[in-house]
């Protein structure tokens, strides 16, 4: 199954990608009820309200700007749109209004301090992504082919990936821990990466991957999920590098 980010669509011409969650988001099952002082974000909504708070990130946080916030409020709308809106109308997802306005909450916090750690917030199960939360019990089927998109996030457990096995097929399981098969990162839990693997590829069963933990700053890298800092500077020493907030905030240079 192909991996789907949250982050993609926000990927705006420079180094905007994901870091490692933070203590300050949610994400497991036991998480506390969303604030109820938060009024709902309907998700004919949801894509509006990501935009605001990307753009008024790079809005406060960049020290010069290439592009309007009215154009850089239009470009992640659409992009957004178009790739994270078919996982919007999909009921597998389980999109909660109550919990997205809990998310974006955090989001804005994140954005008033400059918090490089917003690279986390866009996505991670446990941040932007907890959106989704999911309507498949663990246990039970998620996806009958590899390209499902939306199976990603149709497992209710958030610590549960729809992973496929070659006898059972595609399954909500427990997130796989180091040195395990795997077929996606999602496969893995968030401290590694499926190592050994082609980004976009869909691998059949007998080809898996290995889980693996994501490098340290200075290790050699091709993709940003192989990094600790979900960083990878692919346009020039091809290294993994800290996060920063230049790299969480000013992807419009």
């Amino acid at each position: 199954m192909r991996r789907i980010v949250l982050a993609s669509f926000l990927v705006l011409g420079g180094c905007l990608v994901v870091d490692a969650p933070s203590n300050h988001m949610g994400g497991d099952s036991d998480a506390s009820a969303p604030d109820a002082s938060l009024l709902p974000v309907p998700a004919t909504a949801a894509c509006a309200s990501v935009a605001a708070v990307a753009c008024q990130g790079y809005e406060s946080c960049c020290d010069t700007h290439s592009v309007s916030m009215s154009d850089c409020v239009s470009a992640i709308q659409t992009s957004c749109a178009q790739h994270i809106g078919p996982l919007l109308a999909d009921s597998r997802t389980g999109y909660d209004p109550d919990v997205a306005a809990e998310v974006l909450a955090e989001g804005q916090m994140l954005v008033a301090h400059c918090d490089p750690g917003i690279v986390a917030w866009y996505s991670s199960r446990g941040g932007l992504e907890r959106v989704f939360q999911g309507t498949v019990a663990g246990g039970r089927t998620c996806a009958t082919m590899a390209n499902d998109a939306a199976a990603y996030f149709s497992c209710r457990d958030l610590m549960y990936g729809c992973i496929g096995d070659a006898s059972s097929g595609f399954t909500c399981s427990m997130r796989r821990d180091n040195g395990l098969a795997c077929h996606v990162d999602a496969d893995c839990v968030d401290a590694d990466y499926c190592e050994g693997l082609s980004p976009g590829s869909n691998p059949v069963f007998g080809l898996p991957g290995r889980c693996q933990r994501r490098l340290a700053p200075g290790s050699s890298c091709t993709t940003a999920s192989a990094c600790m800092s979900y960083v990878c500077d692919t346009n020039g020493t091809h290294q993994c590098v800290a996060a920063t907030r230049q790299a969480a905030y000013c992807g419009f240079h």
